[in-house]
């Protein structure tokens, strides 16, 4: 017998007596994807199988007895690799990215197994990728086209990987992957809460008007922030904007607007540094952090009846990134910042202040730019972030594509059922 045919052997031999087992598998930890373990055992042979005699294969489709969805397979062929895929059905399509579907690579010449991709959530940036390490196999987990664990070891050959339930790997590598933290979710009422604020604010927000320096004062006036002097056109700028949201909440509670004044605070004692003081007047390297702040703390107060500090509705820690005092996150690394925290805070908005370098002589990390988050788990428990800024909506990509080697500053603040925009004033006349 060949060394090939006794490796098969014994494969299948152990799977044979162990395939009740596999199915009731005790798992302490849950990652609700599709499984297709089923399927794939099945079709062993083919898994195993010398490219020559399965390379015609073709695609068929497939069902399990245990489990709903159909699975297709097909083999497929790309440079020095084929692939024996198998794809999980979502509303009676194959995506290659469905949740759960498994991509086993093998080599074009001398067949060896080099990679198997699952996806674990159904969008194309987010999977494991485990890679063979003699006994042992390695993997890697990304969520939405992030590296978040790199080389977990896995004490099993990838050829058995190959033939187990997902939740196997997930019990195997539970001591070194937060897998309850990367797991989907069903949208929870705080997210309904978000959701629908969003819809209110898309059918007002297309009536605001842009201005360089405006915003709407706690009487309904609108002023220049810099001079709080009356501006006879109206308008908001990002500020402003950021403050007109925000009023929806506070005006809900209290009746009342907030002052520009107040928003303009300065908090000298809680950032910067004496360098950082020279320019104070005329530069105002911290205004959108500060304002930002003022926002969120005077509806953190309003909420728990108590003063708030001017950093105490900072977002100061989120699994897997750097907090940078003052500074905040790297905008490449929001979209996941944002996920990590919609998990754990549901009902939560995020205020951003973008933190670049700007001006000349000398040129100054500044605060120049605030924009407003919205993330949430819809009703099909799809991960969503809306972004709003300066009178519009926008999008993720478009905060990257602007300020990908920049820094965004978080402020949370907590939303409640029945949100409604303050009443439009055009103008002042």
């Amino acid at each position: 017998m060949s060394v090939r045919n006794r490796r098969l052997l014994f494969i299948v031999v152990f799977f044979l007596i162990s395939a009740a087992w596999i199915s009731a598998y005790p798992s302490s930890v849950r990652f609700p994807v599709p499984e297709n373990y089923e399927v794939r055992f099945r079709y062993r042979d083919l898994i195993f199988g010398p490219r020559n005699e399965i390379l015609d294969f073709g695609q068929i489709v497939e069902s399990q007895s245990g489990f709903e969805a159909t699975v297709s397979m097909q083999i497929l062929s790309q440079n020095d690799s084929f692939y024996l895929v198998f794809t999980n059905e979502e509303e009676g399509e194959y995506p290659l990215y469905s949740s759960g579907s498994y991509v086993i690579k093998r080599d074009y010449e001398n067949g060896n197994f080099t990679q198997i991709k699952v996806f674990i959530r159904s969008e194309p940036g987010s999977f494991v990728r485990i890679h063979p390490a003699g006994k042992r196999s390695t993997m890697d987990v990304y969520l939405f086209d992030r590296l978040l664990y790199r080389q977990v070891v896995l004490p099993m050959p990838i050829e058995r990987i190959a033939l187990e339930p997902f939740s196997r790997i997930v019990e195997l590598s539970n001591s070194q992957v937060a897998w309850e933290l990367l797991s989907p979710l069903s949208q929870r009422p705080g997210d309904g809460a978000v959701q629908a604020m969003v819809e209110s604010l898309r059918t007002e927000i297309v009536h605001l008007a842009d201005s360089d320096d405006g915003a709407m004062d706690l009487d309904g006036v609108y002023r220049y922030i810099d001079t709080l002097a009356i501006k006879p056109t109206g308008g908001l700028n990002c500020s402003g904007f950021s403050k007109w949201v925000v009023d929806g909440l506070y005006q809900k509670k209290t009746g009342l607007l907030l002052s520009i004044e107040s928003l303009k605070e300065k908090h000298i004692g809680f950032r910067g540094n004496a360098w950082s003081e020279n320019y104070e007047d005329d530069r105002d390297p911290y205004f959108g952090l500060d304002w930002s702040r003022n926002l969120a703390t005077m509806m953190l107060s309003l909420n728990t009846g108590r003063d708030a500090g001017p950093e105490d509705a900072d977002v100061r820690s989120v699994p897997f990134f750097e907090y940078i005092e003052d500074v905040g996150y790297r905008a490449a690394d929001l979209e996941l910042v944002l996920y990590f925290l919609s998990r754990t805070e549901p009902g939560t908005v995020y205020i951003g202040s973008v933190n670049r370098d700007f001006g000349v002589d000398p040129v100054l990390k500044q605060h120049v730019h605030i924009a407003l988050f919205f993330p949430y788990f819809d009703g099909d428990g799809i991960f969503r972030i809306a972004v709003m800024e300066r009178n519009r909506e926008t999008s993720m990509q478009s905060i990257e594509d602007r300020y990908s080697g920049d820094h965004i500053h978080l402020v949370r603040v907590s939303v409640s059922d029945g949100y409604s925009p303050p009443t439009l004033n055009f103008t002042n006349d």
